[in-house]
């Protein structure tokens, strides 16, 4: 099971809209949700549970569920939270030589991402440091499908034009942390493991195999 953190999302009566990115368990490397927004121009986000993906390829996800179940059950990815402001106002009154203080009743919005305790968001792109340095960027998860674990990640290394998809296993990645993912090899180790995985190049945007152990 391939999951990326742009792949289109199709229901059980067709296309909704794309992943935004994966929420995961840094500690057990399991995949718990992916936040999923509604095409178009005013558009929703739902946080949606593993449980409810179908099948996954690194293009496209199907869900078990129809767009109306979808945001109807799918609790929001993005919470907003409507706070006072919290300071005086002053108030002058032509018939008392002291000015008033009225409480100053203005709401203020904050949006933040509604990531389940103890779990990390990670977005398409996200940084991916071997010991010694950057080595390039996350692509996507493989995943078990038993237990939505990771297996690998997919790592794009080089540059725009001329550039390699790695998969690294799991066993070598340290820690996760939001948006950045930490492994326990130097990068002189991940291109050895580019030359025993022979990875396809690809130049000027042409597509790319995801590669497998």
């Amino acid at each position: 099971m391939n999951i990326t953190a742009n792949a289109e999302v199709y229901c059980t009566d067709g296309f909704y809209g794309h992943v935004i990115c994966i929420i995961l368990n840094p500690t057990t490397e399991q995949i718990t949700h992916v936040a999923v927004q509604q095409e178009g121009l005013f558009s929703h986000m739902w946080l949606v549970s593993m449980s409810h993906i179908v099948t996954s390829t690194p293009d496209r996800i199907q869900l078990d569920v129809s767009k109306m179940e979808l945001e109807k059950d799918m609790p929001p990815f993005i919470k907003t939270e409507y706070l006072e402001s919290g300071l005086p106002d002053i108030l002058y009154t032509t018939d008392m030589m002291w000015p008033h203080l009225i409480a100053n009743l203005e709401m203020q919005t904050i949006e933040h991402e509604n990531i389940p305790l103890h779990e990390l968001a990670v977005h398409s792109g996200a940084v991916v440091e071997a010991k010694n340095g950057r080595i390039g960027h996350l692509e996507n998860f493989i995943v078990n499908p038993d237990d939505k674990h990771v297996s690998q990640i997919v790592v794009r290394t080089g540059h725009w034009f001329v550039h390699t998809r790695l998969a690294i296993p799991v066993s070598a990645i340290d820690h996760f942390e939001e948006d950045k993912i930490y492994l326990s090899m130097t990068k002189e180790e991940t291109r050895a493991l580019a030359l025993r995985q022979e990875p396809h190049v690809v130049k000027d945007n042409e597509s790319a195999q995801v590669l497998d152990q």
